[in-house]
């Protein structure tokens, strides 16, 4: 038992690829750069975290692309990907065509925020504005409400991250 607990946070502490992910509903170009970045890229590069924000359906997220360019300089549209202030991609051929070699690249890049970048394992799902969706390991979590940090926000990082899924359901102080 301990092996599975010490390799589920291994895992956890694996360097991350973080990354924030601007698109559309609705968006023809976002309809093609969806499926590669959040379903072929997440899928192969265990080691990505996409934060994304829908602006189209999820009116309070709009907001945040102007917040975003402002803080990270990048060009206003969709699709866009931010990875720090030097490099972001907007539109769906080139994201499609070059964000995975960044993404091997790189090899670690701290979640780019609007107060600052932290690595994904220290962040605060819940400080996140909006109603963002995080994408990792073949899952994502939706944000769907407002709240304060609790214990079970580290749960939920192992849990996004974790190889088994019944391994971190197991260690979830669930109430009866």
């Amino acid at each position: 038992m301990t092996s599975l607990i010490i390799s589920a946070v291994a895992l956890a502490e694996e360097q991350k690829v973080c990354t924030v992910y601007f698109t559309g509903v609705g968006c023809p170009h976002c309809a093609k750069a969806d499926p590669v970045l959040l379903k072929e890229f997440v899928l192969s590069h265990k080691n990505l975290v996409v934060i994304e924000y829908e602006i189209y359906q999820q009116r309070e997220n709009a907001p945040l692309l102007m917040e975003y360019n402002e803080k990270y300089n990048t060009e206003l549209g969709v699709p866009l990907l931010i990875f720090n202030n030097e490099l972001s991609i907007i539109g769906d051929s080139p994201i499609i065509t070059g964000a995975e070699q960044y993404i091997e690249t790189l090899k670690e890049n701290k979640c780019p925020l609007l107060n600052n970048a932290v690595s994904f394992d220290e962040m605060d799902l819940n400080s996140l504005p909006g109603l963002p969706k995080i994408w990792a390991n073949e899952r994502i979590l939706i944000k769907v409400g407002s709240g304060s940090e609790t214990p079970e926000i580290l749960h939920l990082h192992l849990f996004l991250l974790q190889l088994s899924i019944h391994l971190q359901v197991k260690t979830l102080p669930l109430q009866k």
